[in-house]
């Protein structure tokens, strides 16, 4: 892993150095991103998939606040962008289906028309 030397990066490092490297020592804090020749890759599990939702009745933010609550609730579901009628949702395979998020989507009162996985 190479340090590009940014204010807050050095920041970090500092910080790091100071705990004296927690990332080996105790494996509580996990990278969620490396910097390598200057540019930034996340780390993604291998397990994580997306998923995009069209549900036409989720019009207002309180419908899409609703639609957030519910995805968040289950275990492994993070809902990651919501637009007018669309939801794009990640979530861990092994901890929840794609059946799961589209029924309690459904179980709230919203009809899931199509859906994509990738």
């Amino acid at each position: 892993m190479m340090w590009k030397y940014s204010p807050f990066l050095r920041l970090v490092k500092n910080y790091i150095n100071l705990l004296g490297n927690p990332v080996k020592s105790t494996g509580c804090l996990t990278p969620i991103f490396v910097i390598e020749n200057g540019r930034t890759k996340s780390k993604k599990k291998k397990n994580m998939k997306t998923i995009t939702l069209n549900i036409p009745s989720m019009k207002s933010s309180h419908c899409q606040m609703a639609v957030k609550h519910t995805v968040e609730k289950l275990e492994g579901a993070q809902l990651i962008n919501t637009q007018s009628g669309q939801v794009k949702i990640a979530y861990d395979s092994t901890k929840v289906t794609e059946t799961a998020i589209v029924e309690a989507i459904e179980k709230i009162g919203y009809r899931v028309l199509t859906t994509n996985f990738s």
